[in-house]
């Protein structure tokens, strides 16, 4: 199914797809640049990843409020944070999801189209089986939480980042410093997926602890990213570093995020583009608390309030 997804749909989308993406970018810049601020998160770095995936999808525009409720459902029940009561209401929304996609399924299988879901819904291995519903809805659910969630988080964190080192910014600005290496510090740093739990295969013994075979760990990829044995100075943002891939942002092997070329490829035009088209960003004032998400996994600020001047 990863090889599926890579050769049908996510793994060569970012080659295509620039074109509508750089339009997508300026089409939300235009929505707000003549008021001379924003809230970054929810005006910007929610609808650019959600409408991305969602048009590789297939799901229609007008779902979309939709889609993000249950992608930020199905994040919430990964949380560890939830009572419950609350836990209930999730899992009642997500069922809701469920019944949405099955029907969305039927549809596709009838009248398919360009997209991920028509692809799966009439995709039939060498064997001649095709996946079933309960495959497909992990398969969807996973590709919409995954293909929003943390290229939105990546985004506010960026800003973030670039409003407390203007010196990067201007970097950036003068051609002194390239934005693909600008985007593999900001998920290298403030990665958007701070951990996954994984299960231990065989015993194993690591820096002088024994893990016996069939243990549940969490691998604490945030914490692996600022290791001073693979990054020299690793809490700083160096835009000339030697390695600036090297990361665990998005997983390693079989396991490797096979969106990543998309977000990445998101972040880069959509910080170049955001300073091209505006100047003097500031965060407003009396306006930021920089709370991020309660979340034991995902990382990302809850709001970011900035003023600008448009160009």
């Amino acid at each position: 199914i990863r090889d599926f997804c890579l050769s049908r749909g996510l793994g060569d989308v970012y080659k295509r797809q620039e074109q509508y993406t750089v339009k997508l970018i300026n089409d939300l810049i235009d929505t707000f640049i003549d008021d001379g601020e924003v809230e970054f998160v929810s005006q910007f770095c929610i609808p650019l990843p959600m409408n991305v995936i969602q048009d590789r999808l297939g799901f229609p525009k007008k779902d979309l409020p939709k889609l993000k409720s249950w992608s930020q459902d199905t994040s919430a029940g990964l949380s560890q944070m939830l009572n419950e009561e609350e836990e209930i209401s999730v899992a009642e929304r997500l069922v809701e999801f469920q019944h949405y996609m099955v029907k969305t399924f039927e549809e596709k299988r009838l009248n398919p189209k360009d997209d991920i879901i028509s692809d799966l819904v009439n995709y039939i291995d060498e064997d001649g089986k095709k996946l079933e519903t309960e495959e497909l809805l992990s398969i969807v659910s996973d590709l919409n939480i995954g293909g929003n969630e943390t290229t939105t988080d990546s985004l506010g964190s960026g800003m973030l980042m670039l409003m407390q080192q203007r010196d990067k910014m201007d970097d950036l600005i003068s051609g002194k410093a390239k934005y693909k290496n600008f985007v593999e510090e900001i998920i290298r740093l403030e990665t958007p997926v701070q951990s996954l739990f994984r299960r231990v295969r065989k015993d194993v013994l690591l820096s002088g602890v024994e893990i016996p075979e069939g243990s549940i760990i969490d691998m604490r990829f945030g914490s692996a990213n600022r290791d001073e044995e693979q990054f020299e100075c690793p809490m700083d943002m160096i835009l000339d570093r030697k390695n600036p891939g090297k990361h665990l942002a998005y997983g390693t092997s079989h396991h490797h995020c096979i969106g990543a070329p998309l977000a990445r490829q998101e972040m880069r035009l959509a910080f170049q583009i955001l300073l091209e088209r505006l100047t003097n960003i500031n965060l407003a004032e009396n306006k930021n608390d920089f709370l991020h998400r309660s979340h034991f996994a995902l990382r990302g600020l809850n709001k970011l309030y900035l003023t600008f001047e448009k160009t």
